[in-house]
């Protein structure tokens, strides 16, 4: 739900690098489909990590992160990644404010196994919030 700070949308990637890419590409498709949108996009939007205050959320730190919230992840994955992504959710799900929407971005690694342990975990439950799935083959 907005509020006066615009939609909340967070962003679980692997480095700044990869955040500063995919934030940019994903505004400049919404300005592309909704025009208007441009005049008033840092005032629609805040990209955020786990926490507002934050920029982004990297993969490496989502376990320790679970665990310290006491959050486990039951059940088998079969895609590589699925298990940290679906840890990685149930941290935003359980944030102090939840985002309005997710975008969880790796890189493939050669991994062909990566986006189908991604989509496992977006589907691993109804959610409170949409999911959108990115995997950089072979380079950002």
């Amino acid at each position: 739900m907005a509020d006066a700070s615009g939609y909340s949308l967070a962003i679980v990637c692997e480095a700044p690098a990869d955040r500063d890419t995919v934030c940019s590409l994903t505004d400049r498709v919404l300005c592309s489909k909704i025009p208007w949108l441009e005049d008033v996009l840092t005032y629609t939007r805040a990209w955020r990590g786990e926490q507002v205050h934050e920029t982004h959320l990297e993969w490496h730190h989502v376990p320790e992160r679970a665990r310290a919230r006491g959050l486990r992840v039951m059940g088998r994955f079969d895609g590589t990644g699925g298990h940290v992504a679906r840890q990685a959710l149930l941290l935003l799900h359980a944030a102090e404010r939840v985002p309005d929407a997710v975008v969880l971005v790796l890189d493939s690694d050669n991994d062909t196994k990566r986006a189908p342990g991604l989509e496992q975990a977006r589907r691993a439950q109804p959610w409170h919030f949409p999911i959108a799935i990115g995997v950089a083959h072979s380079k950002r």
